[in-house]
């Protein structure tokens, strides 16, 4: 995954593909037929490409003529013999630095990064990171709206697989956009220093075959359970493993989901151990963010999803009574808004109110029929006249049926 930051710009805006890694420009030589450049150009769903033929050169028969420093690519290069590595050399002028990065909702958008300073990724991004819930690197995935962990919210919960997810000069990163609309943005050369987001370590005892194009799976544990990897397979063949650290709560898989439509995925988790069989796991939780529940089905072929969530817990069972209700809150501190999950075992009409710390009602976010099972909603901090809610301690209160809970917020 790669761009293309350093150009000829005197060819003007698009310079053809093979100009720049055609003739003496890939080392080593002697890749063969049919290895591709491919590319998603923006605001469109489908992929293009270009392939290697030894007596034209780079030819366009996927549609990819042109390339573009502000674009990313994957170059897939077939030898005969794989090399240690590969070198693509680049002449001409460097992209301004205050270039446009551009962003459209709800598809792949393959970006190149052509500063010269190597930073964390959400240094680079900045602010825009907020309006993302997928970034993407050949070596590392960040994925937000993570329905499990101390605080799920799925707003603003983000989940790495790797502690390091830098992007450097030439690299290519994916975008995905949680907006409804089209935006720019500019790469963030203020680095201050590196991220400090947990991760997990590399594969150590799987071994797999790395395609191109990879899913993250991310994977809720279960805390009784302690294995030293987890693979995904499609039949025998391993298509992703990760090793578990200490206290892991939840990893995610790079997976290659190669095969044929249909194909389901199982899990194997691997215990360090001979005398410990490896376990195989074909009956697990895949969430489903529009239903907001964790649906007991597999993965299989063909979805086209851009990544997963997926439980190995023991989903719990329903213990509402008379007189308990599982009802949470989150964040907590908070400065204008709440998530709430709630689990019902009939339908009931549900009312919750916002108190002050002295007892005066401040608002009222919900009054209406809720159905059985788990609800998640948003609650937005006004009073009634429509004003944020002053700092302080507030309390949240759930009515359902003839259950009342109370729940301390502070807003700050």
């Amino acid at each position: 995954w790669l761009s293309f930051p350093r150009l000829d710009r005197t060819l003007g805006d698009n310079i053809p593909v093979n100009f720049v890694i055609g003739g003496d420009n890939i080392v080593p030589q002697g890749y063969n037929n049919d290895s591709e450049l491919r590319n998603r150009p923006l605001g469109q769903p489908n992929e293009v490409f270009n392939q290697f033929d030894d007596q034209e050169g780079w030819e366009p028969t996927g549609g990819l003529s042109h390339i573009k420093s502000e674009l990313g690519y994957k170059l897939n290069l077939l030898y005969d013999t794989e090399p240690d590595q590969n070198w693509v050399l680049l002449s001409g002028d460097v992209l301004d630095p205050t270039d446009t990065v551009y962003v459209y909702p709800n598809l792949e958008n393959w970006e190149g990064y052509w500063l010269y300073k190597e930073q964390d990724v959400y240094d680079a991004l900045g602010s825009v990171a907020d309006d993302l819930d997928l970034i993407k690197h050949q070596n590392w995935t960040c994925v937000r709206g993570l329905p499990y962990g101390p605080e799920p919210n799925p707003e603003t919960y983000w989940f790495c697989d790797n502690t390091v997810h830098n992007i450097k000069y030439g690299d290519m990163v994916i975008l995905r956009s949680q907006r409804s609309d089209t935006f720019s943005f500019q790469w963030n050369s203020s680095w201050q220093g590196p991220g400090d987001e947990n991760g997990t370590q590399n594969p150590d005892y799987y071994t797999y075959d790395e395609q191109a194009d990879y899913t993250p799976m991310v994977i809720e544990l279960d805390s009784a359970d302690n294995p030293t990897e987890i693979g995904a397979f499609i039949g025998d063949t391993c298509i992703g493993a990760n090793t578990v650290g200490d206290g892991d709560s939840c990893l995610t898989i790079r997976a290659y989901l190669q095969g044929n439509p249909g194909d389901s995925v199982v899990f194997e988790k691997y215990y360090g151990n001979k005398s410990t069989a490896r376990q195989r796991i074909e009956s697990y939780f895949v969430w489903d963010s529009e239903k907001q529940i964790n649906e007991k089905r597999a993965v299989r072929i063909g979805e086209r999803k851009d990544r997963y969530f997926i439980s190995f817990k023991k989903q719990k069972e329903k213990k509402n009574t008379d007189s308990e209700l599982a009802f949470s809150i989150w964040p907590n501190p908070t400065a204008d808004r709440l998530f709430y999950s709630l689990d019902l075992d009939e339908s009931s009409l549900v009312v919750i109110s916002i108190f002050d710390i002295s007892g005066k009602l401040a608002a009222e976010t919900l009054n209406e029929n809720m159905p059985a099972g788990t609800s998640h909603g948003e609650i937005t901090l006004k009073a009634f006249t429509g004003e944020k809610f002053k700092p302080g301690i507030y309390l949240v209160q759930l009515k359902a049926g003839l259950i009342l809970e109370t729940k301390k917020v502070i807003v700050n």
